[in-house]
């Protein structure tokens, strides 16, 4: 996963016959060549922070200032560290792969709903299309609701 691409996060979208909408996207779902989900990788931890932190202690004899600012900047950086790695270990992609090559990355914050929705797109993509029926999707609530009939097949409504 590239940095630049962007995470479509709290998201709600609906799916009505064979088209997935959202904030003024759309895709057909015969367009979407396979739908994946994947962890976020996470931040190795900073080794330069403890090299930082032991030059500042080095320094303690020499000058109080430089020894303040590389611990505390050392410190910092492992605190950082620890809350990055800590935010995306809670987080999972489902990625969305079109035929076109474009991925269309969705943050999930429960799992558990998200393979959820998994099963769902599974069954939309084996119909094909629900035809006049709709599904939402609501990421943000860990909500899924509509009157299609693979909600109700799947005992979701």
């Amino acid at each position: 996963m590239s940095d630049k691409a962007k995470e479509l996060d709290n998201l709600k979208f609906k799916i009505t016959g064979d088209i997935i909408k959202w904030e003024g996207s759309v895709i057909k779902i015969a367009n979407i060549s396979y739908i994946t989900n994947d962890k976020f990788e996470t931040p190795a931890f900073p080794k330069l922070s403890v090299v930082l932190i032991i030059l500042g202690w080095i320094f303690r004899y020499y000058n109080a200032a430089a020894f303040g600012v590389c611990a505390v900047v050392g410190i910092a950086w492992i605190c950082y560290w620890y809350y990055k790695k800590t935010e995306l270990q809670n987080k999972t992609l489902l990625t969305l792969a079109m035929n076109s090559g474009t991925r269309i990355p969705i943050v999930f914050h429960d799992k558990a709903f998200l393979f959820k929705v998994l099963s769902v797109l599974e069954e939309v993509m084996k119909a094909g299309s629900i035809g006049q029926q709709n599904i939402t999707v609501s990421i943000e609530n860990c909500d899924i609701s509509g009157d299609a009939k693979i909600l109700t097949d799947m005992n979701i409504n």
